[in-house]
């Protein structure tokens, strides 16, 4: 409370936490402007953004996987005219070293290029190592590609009430790898119609530098 100029309680926070919402045990105190599995953004009295989080749980996170994420004004047009777009902060950084972990395992346990060397490697070889369906082989990616989260965004950019899992890919750069040739996903996939969308998830901080 000194530092942030919030006369909101202690109990009051925790409950806003769990709930969101105003607090049934002091009726105010800080206005909430978003509470997302176990993480509260408040409006302090004097005016200032004040971040509270719970320490991330498996618990918490496999909730934060199934938690809506209310995309950002103008994302849904900005997709639909440009055939992309960007949504920041999805996935906390916690969520993605959780399962990260895992898939990260699990993709370099499948490698098919495990034991050959990029120069005797073809083109599409070279470009990264790709492993398809991770969610058959671990019940913990399972978890990941089936959050609603990311469903709900896909289904949402669309403009339809459900969505259908095409495949999961693991798609990982070697370091002194070859370039990803230019390509249309969609070419390749035997679908008959175009209602359909990818979500690229980095694992890590991409900086523009790598």
């Amino acid at each position: 409370k000194r530092d942030t100029g919030m006369s909101t309680s202690l109990a009051e926070v925790e409950w806003l936490l769990e709930h969101g919402g105003v607090s049934p045990l002091t009726g105010g105190g800080a206005d909430r402007i978003r509470r997302d599995a176990g993480m509260a953004i408040f409006r302090s009295h004097s005016g200032g953004l004040v971040t509270l989080t719970r320490p991330s749980t498996p618990d918490t996170i496999r909730a934060e996987l199934d938690a809506a994420f209310p995309l950002p004004t103008g994302q849904v047009s900005a997709f639909r005219e440009h055939g992309f777009t960007v949504v920041r902060g999805v996935l906390s950084p916690a969520l993605l070293t959780h399962y990260g972990e895992t898939i990260t395992r699990l993709t370099m346990a499948l490698d098919p290029h495990r034991g050959t060397r990029l120069e005797d490697r073809d083109t599409y070889g070279k470009a990264f190592i790709q492993v398809v369906n991770l969610w058959l082989r671990s019940h913990r990616v399972r978890e990941f590609v089936f959050g609603r989260r990311l469903a709900r965004l896909a289904a949402e950019l669309l403009g339809v009430r459900s969505v259908r899992l095409w495949h999961d890919q693991a798609l990982y750069k070697e370091a002194g790898g070859g370039i990803t040739p230019w390509h249309a996903d969609q070419f390749y996939w035997p679908m008959a119609s175009d209602r359909c969308v990818t979500a690229w998830i980095p694992l890590q901080d991409t900086p523009l530098t790598m």
